[in-house]
């Protein structure tokens, strides 16, 4: 939800049943960086991971709704991050955060799978737009709920 002062806050899920909040991975090297902040306020149930083979480990053991990345990790970058956390969950949407946004970067990054984009610069909007329905929706499979 946009506040008036433009601001994205969670919102509240008023009515179903209760249920686990689903878990927000955060893969960049940075740490208390302004995405960490901003999902933060998103999800409840944050992890962040340091480099990418942490975030594949993650992923087989617990029920990810959604991955946010930078693309730079201090490992792999996030067009090899994408398809190795597919093998480990098919499906799993992978969000990618581009600093200095260049077409071909974009392209290269949609091409390797990643469920979307966002530019450093409207990283609020661009965050909340992707992330939030994402985890509204997330039903954890069986096998990792």
């Amino acid at each position: 939800m946009q506040t008036s002062s433009g601001k994205f806050v969670p919102t509240e899920r008023r009515s179903g049943p209760a249920r686990t909040a689903p878990v927000l991975l955060y893969v960049d090297q940075r740490e208390d960086s302004e995405a960490e902040r901003l999902l933060k306020a998103i999800a409840p149930d944050l992890v962040r991971c340091a480099s990418g083979r942490e975030a594949i480990d993650v992923v087989r053991t617990r029920a990810v709704a959604c991955v946010v990345a930078s693309l730079l990790l201090a490992d792999m970058s996030a067009t090899a991050l994408i398809p190795a956390l597919r093998q480990v969950a098919p499906g799993l949407a992978v969000i990618v955060i581009l600093d200095q946004p260049e077409v071909s970067e974009a392209v290269g990054v949609m091409q390797a799978g990643a469920w979307a984009v966002v530019d450093s610069k409207v990283l609020s909007t661009g965050l909340y737009h992707h992330v939030a329905p994402l985890l509204e929706r997330f039903t954890p499979p069986p096998t990792l709920a």
